[in-house]
């Protein structure tokens, strides 16, 4: 059986972008369709269901369909998203990818258990004064970044902890230490109740008491399909999530909101010119 969906905008992915876009679709006056992989109730929208062939007619298609950091094995993405499957699409239909070698690595992901690993520690760890060392105990930071240490730029910090895990000086999970242990459990629990519970849950590791072993994980994106910025007769593609090259903490929602709002807004008008076209 084979289902037709008829829609003046037709918007692949469901989440930040995806939804924006939709909104300014609609607010243009097209009729717009959202697909996407969540659970309707996982804050996107409603799921494709599988057991039954779709075939979807639009006047526009809006991608707005993530990154591929899930191509590594560590990432800070869930397992069944973010292989790159809307630049596929996007390639598929005549477009071109650029830059698609640079992914930002977020420096501090869990190692253990598998099923968690590449799951974010966040950055405040370090912002509490969270200390970096090797498996030698050294806190290497130091000759990396001797000024700020544990505060200095994700690319550093990341880029130290692969060279030290590289160069044989990690852990028994293939990590380094992070530790936040000096510091008074009741601070761990005001400052970082989050971390101190996702510890517990995964490995029944208690970070008022040890250090947690972590590693750079898969995290951003910045390349990605090259965007026309015009909307014309011409094919537009937009990729929500990859308006920009360089990623900077938290810019992450305002590209993609902005993104998805010029893209939902142009193709919502200039399909909504025309009405929805005959099949």
């Amino acid at each position: 059986m084979t289902r037709m969906n008829l829609s003046n905008v037709l918007v692949i992915g469901s989440g930040a972008a995806g939804l924006r876009a939709a909104i300014a679709a609609h607010e243009a006056g097209a009729e717009v369709l959202v697909i996407g992989k969540r659970p309707r109730l996982d804050a996107h929208t409603v799921l494709a269901s599988g057991g039954i062939n779709a075939a979807f007619v639009a006047d526009a298609v809006v991608l707005c369909a993530g990154g591929h950091t899930r191509l590594w094995r560590r990432s800070s993405s869930r397992r069944d998203e973010n292989y790159g499957e809307g630049m596929a699409l996007a390639l598929e239909a005549g477009c071109r990818l650029m830059d698609m070698e640079l992914v930002q690595f977020h420096p501090t992901g869990m190692v253990a258990p598998e099923e968690a690993a590449g799951t974010l520690v966040t950055e405040a760890v370090r912002g509490e004064g969270g200390r970096l060392t090797n498996a030698e105990g050294e806190r290497f930071m130091a000759r990396y970044d001797s000024d700020r240490m544990e505060l200095s730029t994700r690319d550093r910090v990341a880029l130290a902890n692969y060279t030290e895990i590289s160069e044989g000086r990690g852990g028994p999970h293939g990590g380094v230490f992070l530790d936040i242990s000096h510091l008074e459990k009741e601070t761990i629990l005001s400052k970082l109740p989050r971390m101190y519970r996702q510890f517990i849950e995964y490995q029944m590791v208690d970070i008022s008491m040890e250090p947690m072993e972590v590693a750079p994980t898969g995290h951003y994106s910045m390349g990605g399909v090259v965007v026309n910025p015009s909307i014309g007769d011409t094919v537009t593609v937009r990729v929500g999530d990859n308006i920009v090259k360089m990623r900077i903490v938290g810019r992450g929602v305002l590209p993609a909101l902005s993104g998805g709002d010029i893209a939902g807004l142009g193709e919502g008008a200039r399909s909504g010119e025309s009405g929805l076209r005959d099949t």
